[in-house]
């Protein structure tokens, strides 16, 4: 069976799909659950890699040995694997070089909380976002809080450390704050 590309983009189109109704999610949604650093990419990271061994071992079976044509697919299927463990592992290290650059004009708070949340990629988020696309306004008296100006919207935004009483500083939160406020708050 030979696939084009465009069989297999049609098809991994067609299954994102599937699998966004089934979880009752949007396409969106889903491709962010799937991104470097999160639960789900580690556990197809896992998986690749037990899948890896798996077919290296079978390659050296003698039932799949012994046979040129069996041989060739094991080694052809580890091959592939192997492939695909490696891309996972270099994203992975790498991290998710293309965060989220824009901010949703729905989105309101953007938080790396302690439970049940991918931290790392949100962190990556908002180094990104403070550091490469939001424009930086003021620095609260203390410090610890600074205030940034969307260019694409003109909302304010003002990152905290909720939690700064923790040693390291605690999570990050970016969020939105009413002009009103942000002029007190920063002497505006």
């Amino acid at each position: 069976m030979v696939d084009t590309d465009f069989a297999v983009e049609f098809a991994r189109l067609r299954h994102l799909e599937y699998l966004a109704r089934q979880h009752g999610r949007t396409e969106a949604e889903l491709s962010a659950d799937g991104r470097p650093g999160s639960p789900c990419f580690h556990e197809a990271l896992h998986t690749a890699s037990c899948l890896a061994d798996a077919l290296a071992s079978l390659a050296r079976n003698a039932a799949v040995v012994t046979d040129p044509d069996f041989y060739r697919l094991a080694h052809r299927a580890r091959e592939n694997i192997s492939n695909l463990f490696r891309a996972l592992g270099a994203a992975d290290i790498l991290g998710d070089d293309q965060p989220a650059d824009r901010i949703g004009a729905d989105e309101r708070l953007i938080s790396a909380e302690f439970a049940g949340k991918d931290n790392r990629a949100i962190e990556r988020r908002i180094s990104y976002l403070t550091q490469e696309y939001l424009s930086k306004i003021a620095v609260s008296e203390c410090g610890w809080s600074l205030l940034f100006r969307d260019p694409s919207d003109g909302r304010f935004w003002e990152l905290t450390h909720p939690y700064g009483e923790l040693e390291g500083g605690g999570a990050r939160r970016l969020s939105v704050i009413r002009s009103e406020d942000a002029a007190g708050r920063y002497s505006l």
